[in-house]
């Protein structure tokens, strides 16, 4: 087992969920530039693991997702309209 980010992964699934983690990261800061005033990648080494997260003029967040394995797998599984939309509903 290998600590990535605040979750224990099996040794050989690692590689295949840190190369996810990124194409999902820069894919949501990239969809969430389309309606968040600011995105930032945030609360590594928190309890919940690092996430995206996109905010308002008022900086509250409006679009978070958590860069843990079952987030990211589901979205890297998404096209972008429906990623962009499942982001839109917070």
């Amino acid at each position: 087992m290998v600590k990535v980010d605040a979750w224990w992964l099996p040794a050989g699934a690692a590689p295949a969920h840190v190369a996810a983690r990124e194409r999902v990261a820069a894919r949501a800061q990239a969809l969430m530039q389309a309606f968040c005033i600011s995105t930032t990648r945030c609360r590594a080494g928190s309890q919940d693991g690092e996430a995206v997260v996109g905010r308002d003029r008022q900086g509250a967040i409006i679009a978070l997702i958590h860069l843990d394995p079952q987030d990211v797998a589901m979205a890297d599984a998404m096209d972008d309209l429906a990623l962009a939309d499942w982001l839109r509903q917070g």
